[in-house]
């Protein structure tokens, strides 16, 4: 399923905090690698890597994935579906569009039918070379029985508006409106490693926010 990007609202007003949204848990705007090194220090506050800082790091096409179990079938199950149906149907649709269309066939007289249609058998191509390459590099991890939070960690926390939960992720998984959360975004990485009943702060546009660790499961 393709991924879906929160629109961010307008800047709240100098000295107003504005309520704990999906986008602000989870970096919008901000750039992502799909994999996740256990090298990152766990228990920093790190701001994200935002447009207009450094940019994303070049990354090996070896590079391992991690991803959780659910993760993992979750992904297969879209690549299943996009390259049994989704492609299949539109390539026919591309083929009736250019039967459709006029006779001069030339480089620049496609039809705006067939333009479409091949812009749409693009992009389902891409995506499933995408998914092709991150499921065949994945390394597939549970949550920690430890009580700690790591990947695959459903996670609430509680501000002054109120409590969120999220599973905590790798940005290979990261849905923000379906409640999974990267870890590389500035909330995933401030509760990295923390624990139930700990306090972190958080860096975000409005300013730093200070998280409660609810619960852990």
């Amino acid at each position: 399923m393709p991924s879906h990007h929160p629109v961010a609202g307008p800047r709240p007003s100098a000295g107003r905090r504005s309520p704990l949204r999906p986008a602000s848990l989870s970096g919008a705007n901000c750039t992502t690698e799909a994999g996740y090194s256990p090298r990152l220090p766990p228990y920093r506050i790190i701001e994200a890597t935002c447009r207009g800082g450094r940019g994303r790091e070049p990354m090996s096409v070896s590079r391992e994935i991690v991803l959780t179990p659910e993760g993992k079938e979750r992904l297969s199950a879209e690549l299943a579906y996009l390259k049994n149906v989704a492609l299949a149907e539109a390539l026919e649709r591309l083929r009736r569009a250019r039967e459709q269309s006029p006779g001069d066939v030339g480089p620049g007289s496609e039809s705006a039918a067939v333009l479409e249609a091949q812009t749409e058998v693009e992009r389902l191509e891409a995506r499933i070379a995408e998914l092709e390459s991150t499921l065949a590099r994945a390394k597939v991890v549970a949550a920690p029985s430890t009580g700690t939070i790591g990947i695959g960690s459903r996670v609430t926390v509680r501000d002054e508006e109120g409590e969120q939960t999220f599973t905590l992720v790798t940005a290979a998984e990261a849905n923000v409106l379906a409640g999974r959360i990267s870890v590389d975004s500035p909330v995933g990485r401030a509760v990295l490693g923390r624990r139930s009943g700990e306090t972190v702060e958080v860096k975000t546009p409005a300013g730093v926010r200070r998280l409660t660790i609810v619960r852990v499961e």
